[in-house]
């Protein structure tokens, strides 16, 4: 059976009338959180700025129409002020975030999506202009390994010169911004995604080209893991950036041959089978990026996989709309993962550039 909703057609089974409420009580918690500046959160505040509109962008939203347009426009105006604030660095000017590269990295993505949805001209000029400058921001700072660290700006910030989900979301926004038409070269793009695939192990991926072989520091805390394995949420991440930047169609390639290892790595998740989840796996962020693997791959993989973390999402959101259970060194963070939920949910409507088959 098909479904239509708004000016788009889904799948019941898909999109049921659960999984819309579910998604209509989980915008309304978005709307009723932005701040009075456009914002999200106290802090990574442009990083849950983005997510937040790309979440309202997925349900049919644009900046002149949809019942998300108000909220949308605010956003992307707190967005423009970051990069102003910071000459092309798209992190809040006030605080001081633990990776300004996760946030400067989503604020691009949502700026390379919005862009072409624009038709004011001076907006869409001051959106351009502004795109262009992050992108010079994204390539100068990418390191010699071909990855980023969680600083656009500090090199080394955290300890660390690079790492796998900093250099994923570089990598998503750069491919956003060059598939809107801006100039990014080639080079840069094919450095970062061979980081990645330096960073392949056993099926998964490493959380960093560094970590190899070497005891894993769990951020947040003093314990160590015996030794360092591949995790769901960056394997989950790396696999997506792969379908887009590393020709899978040919599964006889070295990244061709990559996807189908992540792929099976990723199931081994979802359902529950041989591996089970903690406190650091990112279960939102992760879903959010297997979603993005999943649609990209479709067939029996996908079915398998979807009614399961549909069906889950359901289920672990709260009373309010929000998604909180979530905690990470002891603290929910509940714009963020609501937006990935979100995303996750709304992803059979295949609104977004980034829903791909």
């Amino acid at each position: 059976m098909l479904a239509i909703v708004g000016w788009f057609v889904v799948q019941d089974q898909e999109i049921s009338p659960k999984t819309r409420d579910s998604i209509r009580r989980g915008l309304e918690f978005v709307t009723r959180a932005q701040g009075r500046d456009g914002s999200w959160g106290e802090n990574n505040r442009a990083a849950k700025t983005a997510l937040a509109c790309l979440a309202m962008m997925a349900s049919g939203s644009t900046l002149e129409k949809g019942p998300y347009a108000p909220h949308l426009r605010k956003g992307l105006a707190y967005i423009l002020e970051c990069g102003r604030r910071r000459r092309g660095h798209l992190t809040d000017w006030k605080t001081t975030d633990w990776s300004d590269t996760h946030n400067h990295g989503y604020g691009l993505l949502f700026l390379g999506l919005v862009h072409g949805t624009i038709r004011e001209k001076d907006l869409a000029s001051d959106v351009r202009e502004m795109i262009e400058l992050a992108i010079e921001r994204s390539l100068k700072s990418q390191t010699d390994s071909g990855g980023w660290g969680y600083s656009i700006t500090i090199k080394n910030h955290n300890e660390m010169k690079d790492e796998g989900s900093c250099t994923i979301t570089q990598i998503a926004a750069l491919r956003a911004c060059r598939d809107a038409g801006f100039h990014v070269p080639k080079e840069p793009i094919e450095k970062a995604v061979e980081y990645i695939v330096k960073c392949a192990y056993k099926g998964g991926f490493y959380y960093a080209l560094e970590y190899q072989g070497k005891p894993l520091v769990r951020l947040g805390d003093s314990g160590f893991n015996p030794e360092s394995m591949p995790r769901f949420a960056i394997t989950a991440a790396a696999v997506s950036v792969l379908n887009a930047y590393g020709a899978p169609g040919d599964a006889r390639s070295v990244h061709g041959k990559l996807i189908r290892e992540g792929l099976e790595y990723l199931l081994d998740f979802i359902p529950r089978k041989k591996r089970t989840w903690d406190d650091y796996d990112f279960y939102y962020y992760g879903n959010f990026y297997a979603t993005l693997a999943m649609m990209a791959e479709g067939g029996e993989r996908w079915r398998t996989y979807w009614p399961v973390v549909r069906d889950e999402l359901l289920a672990r959101q709260g009373q309010r709309g929000a998604w909180e259970d979530e905690k990470r060194w002891g603290q929910a963070d509940e714009h963020i993962d609501t937006a990935f939920a979100l995303l996750v949910l709304q992803a059979p409507y295949r609104l977004l550039p980034i829903y791909v088959e």
